[in-house]
């Protein structure tokens, strides 16, 4: 009976267990695509947004009306709010527990503000953003309120997508893009680092994932030999992480790749319009020491020449950091292969903008400590946990493998195995 309960429990776990390891390896591989993203997008200044996928820091402002958190009243752009009750209840023990039940829970966002840097501010839409604020909790007699607020005033990072026109230029998070829709008062690197401990987590749950599946098959089809099983597990596993590192590794360099032509393309024409507007004649060529050096600044005006100089060191760290990406290993050897060439770097770009300097590299990040120290610590702990168990069976299995099946009448002291009918023992009274 058991052993058809088995099978069928094997039969039932091994699709379940390949389908959350499949599910949670594309979740991980979306985490660190959005964090790929975001690292090869430099940050800009107002000043200088093109079209595309945009990095911005600055100070959040309103821009008309603002709504009221409902407990503590502060205007904001962004609420959530959460209320909850203390309910006394008798758990099946018959003992009287606790817990929070949930009133009412709820979110709300103005239309759109503002976001200002030194170099000036622009429109923000809020539809579609995903707001990264700090919530704070408050007790008051049986309730617990829980508000997290997104307020004027706050320094603030955001992921989005620019479009410009005639008339102005605007930050949205509904236009189609490589880029994670955030609003955020953590900063770039919080956000990046939230990106990676997530994809980690889901890579690690992944695997787990399919070790436990390959088990329930080994199990299934009677493979009970530890050296098999390890075997099975490391070459799927294996096998598996190389062919998904290369395919993250194409789609990324080609991401970023066609991402930076992209821009570059966006920045030209935007540099031949505004260049047109002084009569400057520019032919395209980035390098042109004629056109773009000190002088430029009294053939355009203030804004105009801030915007030549932001959009140029712009392009200059996009396409350093697309270079940084492919020069790494594996990436160097591998690129040629998948087609991917580099990008020649812009030459005048310390001369002519030399603010950009700081954007020319990929800040490293690091995972959350207690993220690293649980991740660490707790799979530590299950290996050794189960290492230690795993070992205790298979000396159990080995110490009665090794005994033979005995008769009953050839039975000696110490341990045995015999086999035979149960019979109901019978006492004369």
């Amino acid at each position: 009976m058991w052993k058809a309960w088995h099978k069928t429990l094997c039969a039932i776990s091994t699709p379940i267990l390949a389908i959350v390891a499949f599910s949670s390896q594309l979740g991980g591989f979306n985490s660190l695509t959005e964090m790929r993203n975001l690292e090869r997008t430099p940050r800009s200044q107002v000043v200088s947004i093109i079209t595309g996928e945009v990095n911005l820091s600055g100070t959040s402002q309103a821009k008309g009306r603002t709504i009221s958190a409902p407990y503590t009243g502060n205007e904001c752009i962004y609420f959530y709010y959460h209320e909850e009750r203390e309910e006394v209840y008798t758990d099946s023990d018959g003992d009287r527990q606790t817990r929070w039940v949930t009133v009412e829970r709820y979110s709300r966002r103005v239309p759109e503000f503002r976001l200002a840097d030194s170099s000036g501010r622009v429109t923000v839409t809020t539809d579609n953003a995903d707001f990264s604020v700090p919530s704070h909790t408050y007790y008051s007699g049986d309730y617990r309120y829980t508000e997290a607020r997104f307020e004027p005033g706050e320094e603030t990072f955001i992921f989005g997508y620019a479009s410009q026109s005639a008339e102005s230029t605007m930050v949205n998070f509904t236009d189609e893009g490589d880029y994670t829709p955030i609003v955020s008062t953590y900063g770039e690197a919080s956000e990046r680092a939230d990106m990676a401990s997530g994809g980690i987590w889901l890579f690690s749950f992944a695997l787990l994932s399919l070790s436990c599946g390959i088990m329930f098959t080994c199990w299934m089809v009677g493979v009970h030999r530890l050296l098999v099983f390890l075997t099975i597990v490391s070459m799927i596993q294996g096998g598996g992480l190389i062919l998904l590192g290369l395919q993250m590794m194409r789609l990324d360099l080609g991401a970023s790749h066609s991402r930076t032509l992209r821009q570059f393309d966006r920045a030209e024409q935007e540099f031949q319009r505004l260049l047109g507007q002084a009569n400057v004649r520019w032919s395209g060529d980035w390098d042109d020491r004629e056109v773009f050096n000190e002088h430029l600044a009294k053939r355009l005006a203030k804004r105009q020449f801030d915007r030549v100089q932001g959009i140029y060191g712009d392009m200059a760290a996009n396409i350093a950091r697309y270079n940084s990406v492919r020069n790494r290993f594996p990436e160097r050897y591998l690129a040629p292969m998948f087609g991917i060439k580099p990008i020649p770097e812009l030459a005048l770009a310390k001369s002519f903008a030399p603010q950009s300097a700081e954007q020319l590299t990929i800040q490293s990040v690091s995972v959350n400590f207690w993220n690293l120290l649980f991740m660490l610590g707790g799979g530590g702990l299950i290996a050794l946990t189960g290492t230690f168990v795993g070992f205790r069976k298979i000396k159990e299995k080995r110490y009665i493998e090794n005994i033979p099946t005995s008769l009953s009448t050839g039975l000696a002291y110490g341990p045995a195995e015999i086999q035979g009918k149960v019979e109901r023992k019978t006492e004369s009274l």
